[in-house]
């Protein structure tokens, strides 16, 4: 039911931001935080490092809210900076679950990307901080690939809600596996 018939229904005036917002809150699903670490790529890739992130992002989010960019960086460098000064020693598996949950998150995702001449690997973890799990563990391979090919590769591996992802997208990902 709507809000503004429901409201009108009860005898209450509600207005149409209320109503949005109410409709927002009560019909949307939940999406829980999920903390995007900086992508780690191949050495002359920096100038894609942007746009990779961008469609990481995207796709993340169609599942989760995703944190990343300049607060993850400041966290990350607080949190391994105080590590280095010897105030709150941890591994890096240690630090990156206290980033995560000191932004409030309960998941970590990691992206890799490496180069060997014209061929890319690129894989996708994301575990829950809470209990440990991985949820995503996902490596690709791109032969004989440049930049945009990663980028459309990121774009479709990120996209973890199979209702997101077509059977295309999957079987394309899926062949380029076994060329």
């Amino acid at each position: 039911m709507k809000p503004l018939l429901l409201a009108s229904l009860l005898g209450f005036s509600i207005s149409q931001s209320v109503a949005a917002d109410f409709n927002f809150h009560l019909f949307s699903p939940h999406k829980d935080n999920l903390v995007l670490m900086d992508l780690h790529v191949p050495r002359g890739e920096s100038d894609m490092l942007n746009s990779w992130t961008s469609v990481v992002v995207k796709g993340l989010e169609t599942r989760y809210e995703v944190i990343s960019g300049d607060k993850v960086n400041r966290k990350t460098r607080e949190v391994f900076n105080a590590s280095s000064r010897g105030k709150d020693i941890c591994e890096e598996a240690q630090c990156i679950k206290k980033i995560t949950k000191d932004l409030e998150a309960k998941f970590v995702a990691i992206v890799l990307v490496t180069k060997h001449n014209s061929d890319y690997l690129m894989s996708l973890n994301i575990r829950n901080v809470t209990n440990g799990k991985t949820v995503l563990n996902e490596t690709q391979t791109c032969r004989e690939c440049d930049s945009i090919g990663v980028l459309n590769d990121l774009r479709v591996m990120s996209l973890i809600d199979p209702k997101h992802r077509s059977e295309e997208h999957t079987s394309e990902l899926q062949s380029r596996q076994y060329l």
